[in-house]
């Protein structure tokens, strides 16, 4: 995250029980770390390093969310993603219905998918969302996580797909769209993809239970652009929601 730093340590040595690492955290940091979660994260039931410790450790950042204000225009985040990856930010802001989503993305190789392409999003430019709304870092997906997919097409229209796993383990998509809006634009001259989306807290509840939004309430959620990551490490890992970052809803902004 910004402003925070690396000193000393073996993090070259991950996953290892020699590898150490200290972080250090600025004054005012916009994200904020809860050292004892990255600790039982990285540990398995036995004090040992889990083999995907390094995997999860990049993604244990907890990401203030505020308020959604429909007069103002979302203050983007500083570039998310791996070291190296195009300039890409992300934001989100909330109300009691639902969640709000904006994502600027330099892009200069955009070119929007066939409409007939849609189902095939990661081989094209998609924005994908990753929501647990219990936040139960489960290992594996089921029923109580979905995936939102945000596909720009030919002719200006964004189409969206949402999957989760049914009760016998199997994927299903769902293309109705579950009331959730979206649109997308992109400035040529400036190489920059914009993708607005407002998703129905009810379109991606759990199954097992209701989501009542409120402030404190913390998310699980990570995201992914071109099949490439934006809230953590340079692998996604979309199949095991234990890695995902969160989020958490307050007031203000």
């Amino acid at each position: 995250p910004e402003g925070w730093k690396v000193e000393g340590g073996n993090p070259v040595a991950m996953p290892g029980a020699e590898a150490t690492v200290r972080i250090v955290r600025p004054a005012e940091p916009r994200l904020s770390r809860r050292p004892e979660r990255i600790r039982a994260r990285l540990l398995d039931g036995e004090g040992r390093l889990r083999a995907n410790a390094f995997a999860i450790f990049l993604h244990q950042d907890v990401l203030d969310v505020p308020r959604h204000d429909s007069a103002a225009r979302l203050p983007h985040r500083p570039p998310m993603g791996f070291e190296g990856a195009p300039g890409r930010r992300l934001e989100f802001s909330w109300d009691e219905e639902r969640l709000h989503v904006a994502a600027r993305l330099r892009d200069e190789t955009f070119s929007p998918l066939p409409p007939e392409a849609a189902e095939a999003w990661w081989t094209g430019p998609s924005l994908e969302l990753f929501l647990d709304l219990r936040d139960a870092k489960a290992d594996a997906l089921d029923g109580e996580t979905w995936q939102v997919a945000l596909v720009p097409v030919e002719g200006a229209a964004t189409r969206i797909l949402l999957l989760t796993t049914g009760p016998d383990g199997r994927q299903v998509v769902d293309r109705s769209g579950r009331g959730i809006e979206a649109r997308h634009a992109f400035d040529a001259a400036a190489g920059v993809l914009e993708i607005v989306a407002s998703i129905p807290w009810t379109a991606v509840r759990p199954v097992s239970e209701p989501f009542a939004p409120h402030a404190g309430a913390v998310v699980g959620a990570d995201a992914a652009y071109r099949d490439a990551p934006l809230l953590g490490g340079a692998v996604k890992i979309h199949d095991n929601p234990s890695a995902w970052g969160r989020f958490r809803l307050v007031e203000g902004r």
